[in-house]
């Protein structure tokens, strides 16, 4: 378990709090399930760009959060090690550049879809010289 606090002075606190349960099935599989939470302020180039023709700042933008949680087996043997997990994030007032009038450009908060996907991972030990390792990840969002 764990908490994040953040506190801006011209942006305001936030609480940012991670949880992980592990349930052990047997002696080669477990699960987890992880939920965290973060938080980004808009920093000073975001909220204060000057004397730039192209890219303006916007001091009225809100900070970014993310909720993510994921659901993870994992399979342990002597010389292999498997894991295949699901996640899920989601965006709160996520920081963008929009194209404005004239070719001039703005971060702005915008509304951001979810975004969730599968991921694997595959380890294999052929030998004390030699280990086979796999990663892979499938998003939609």
């Amino acid at each position: 378990m764990g908490l994040s606090y953040d506190n801006f002075s011209q942006i305001g606190t936030n609480l940012s709090p991670r949880v992980g349960l592990i349930h052990e099935i047997n002696d080669h599989h477990s699960l987890k399930l992880l939920y965290g939470g973060a938080f980004r302020a808009p920093h000073e180039a975001n909220l204060n760009v000057i004397n730039n023709l192209v890219l303006l700042g916007n001091s009225n933008l809100q900070p970014k959060t993310v909720k993510t949680w994921d659901l993870i087996w994992v399979g342990q043997w002597p010389h292999t090690g498997i894991t295949l997990g699901y996640f899920e994030t989601r965006f709160k007032n996520a920081i963008v550049e929009i194209a404005g009038n004239g070719g001039t450009r703005q971060f702005k908060n915008e509304p951001q879809g979810p975004v969730k996907g599968l991921e694997f991972e595959l380890s294999h030990e052929i030998n004390a010289q030699w280990l086979l390792h796999n990663t892979g990840q499938k998003r939609t969002g």
